[in-house]
């Protein structure tokens, strides 16, 4: 895998992107790019359209940034469309240990 940093203006949203991507999503990544960093890729097709990583280029625009590290992939077919989907739903079909959770919240606490 190659990471290449490039112009988000280079970077085009997905026009179909069928999650809404909320205010309060962007602020979180907002946040944790001025804490930690922006250390995560957004993947982009052969034409530079966003697959994964429509939240983080919001939020590095909202922030004044004006390059992003982007994977770049050569996607055959609907495999960008697949990937895309299958990315955004992840999430929602994790769960939370819910007691290594406190011990890592109480962490945070210390």
């Amino acid at each position: 895998m190659k990471i290449e940093k490039i112009n988000l203006d280079q970077i085009i949203p997905y026009k179909n992107n069928p999650r809404e991507i909320s205010t309060e999503a962007v602020e979180k990544v907002k946040n944790s790019i001025s804490a930690y960093g922006n250390n995560q890729p957004i993947v982009i097709d052969q034409n530079n359209v966003i697959v994964v990583g429509h939240t983080r280029w919001k939020a590095l625009r909202e922030l004044g940034k004006t390059k992003a590290f982007v994977v770049k992939k050569d996607f055959e077919n609907n495999q960008a469309v697949a990937y895309r989907i299958m990315d955004n739903r992840s999430g929602a079909e994790s769960k939370w240990d819910k007691q290594l959770l406190m011990s890592e919240l109480q962490l945070l606490k210390d």
